[in-house]
């Protein structure tokens, strides 16, 4: 019956396992590991060098106050990823009654006197919903001692180390942002549009389909002189249907829908990126009976929890880091409400979109491999032999 209680934090991860076995005795398993931040402290100030409790006699120190019967099994430091290192320890005790555990954790280093935890077995004399039930046994935790707490010298101290733990984490991020981010990049607006004149295949597929897929890159979204091209807002211009067909009726919406690819190409000067997103932000318009254009909007709920997630200036930051790139497949769509029968349905004739694009200047030396297919046009049509319907939707090349 494992037990598992976990501490994480950026500089710190204690990871304690209690096993407890039929004859009532228990194996502990903790892993404790500090990160290379936390290491590097000791080289700027001996005092701050917490290498040392690592070590197999720090871990035989807090032994000695976790319970009469306990013994160190076995115990080993080594390296782990990202320059951090852990000590694995294995304790045994033939009485989980007896156990005792006291935490590993920086600030408390006076265990008899500080705060610890006892685990007893007990007896259910009735079933619970949340521990078992009558007739089983249990396992209780709770604190043997009310902690000292930290006094005002020690809580001063822990500043000052986090304080240099914090100038270092804000120069890496500053040096991150120099480095990386191109103080140049601008907002540029494009028109995607869809006619019958210029794109007659994809029109068809979108009248007959209800939906149809659209290649930034034939459509012009992709500039060969721009990198790090992101999109970050798009708005529904014009929607107009074909005049001499059927007429969205009056109490009848049309609901327009633009949805970036799950996956999309993201260039660095001569480097092509896939950035791939599980949740790909979705635009979408209800055009009114009347030709009025209302484009949707996030739920004050989901709103509000992001808010209170991210804190403030949320709205800038979820718009940062959730830009999929421009060179993304396109999904355009279209629905009615309530639904209309093949024959009653407007067929669009004219689609425009306003899409704006966050890119930097690509370098201006530079090397671009444009590949273009010969003969039929983008969005043709593949038919198929007698008997057989031709392609399910255009295929943009």
């Amino acid at each position: 019956m494992p037990l598992t209680a976990a501490a994480l934090a950026g500089c710190l991860q204690v990871e304690t396992t209690v096993a407890l076995h039929t004859d009532g005795s228990a194996t502990i398993t903790e892993r404790v590991r500090f990160a290379q931040r936390l290491l590097d402290l000791g080289a700027a100030d001996p005092a701050l060098n917490v290498a040392p409790l690592l070590e197999r006699s720090a871990v035989q120190d807090r032994a000695a106050h976790m319970g009469r019967g306990l013994t160190l099994v076995s115990h080993e430091v080594r390296d782990a990823e990202g320059g951090s290192r852990e000590s694995l320890s294995v304790f045994r005790i033939a009485d989980v009654n007896e156990f005792r555990y006291a935490s590993p954790f920086l600030a408390f280093t006076d265990y008899p006197e500080n705060s610890m935890i006892g685990v007893q077995m007990v007896p259910l004399l009735k079933s619970r919903n949340y521990a078992g039930s009558a007739g089983q046994m249990a396992v209780q935790f709770k604190l043997l001692k009310p902690g000292a707490g930290m006094d005002a010298k020690l809580l001063n101290e822990e500043g000052d180390a986090l304080e240099i733990l914090f100038q270092q984490n804000l120069s890496a991020v500053r040096d991150k942002l120099l480095n990386e981010f191109d103080m140049r990049e601008q907002t540029i607006i494009l028109k995607l549009g869809l006619t019958e004149r210029q794109t007659p295949e994809l029109l068809a597929a979108l009248n007959e389909h209800g939906r149809v897929v659209l290649n930034p890159q034939v459509h012009g979204l992709v500039l060969p002189d721009q990198q790090l091209a992101r999109l970050s807002g798009v708005s529904l211009a014009k929607l107009s249907f074909d005049p001499d067909g059927p007429q969205l009726p009056e109490p009848c919406n049309a609901i327009i829908s633009l949805v970036p690819a799950t996956t999309g190409t993201m260039r660095r000067a001569e480097g092509l990126y896939v950035l791939a997103s599980d949740a790909p932000v979705r635009w979408r318009w209800s055009y009114l009976a009347a030709g009025d254009i209302r484009p949707s909007k996030p739920s004050d709920t989901a709103t509000d929890i992001l808010d209170f997630i991210l804190g403030a200036g949320s709205e800038t930051i979820k718009q940062k880091v959730s830009l999929p790139p421009a060179w993304s497949d396109l999904t355009v769509s279209i629905q009615f409400s309530p639904r209309l029968s093949e024959e009653n349905r407007p067929r669009v004739d004219q689609l425009y979109f306003e899409v704006e694009i966050d890119s930097s200047p690509a370098p201006d030396l530079q090397r671009v491999l444009s590949v273009r297919a010969s003969g039929p046009s983008g969005g043709a049509v593949t038919a198929c032999s007698p008997g057989r319907p031709s392609g399910y939707r255009p295929t943009v090349i």
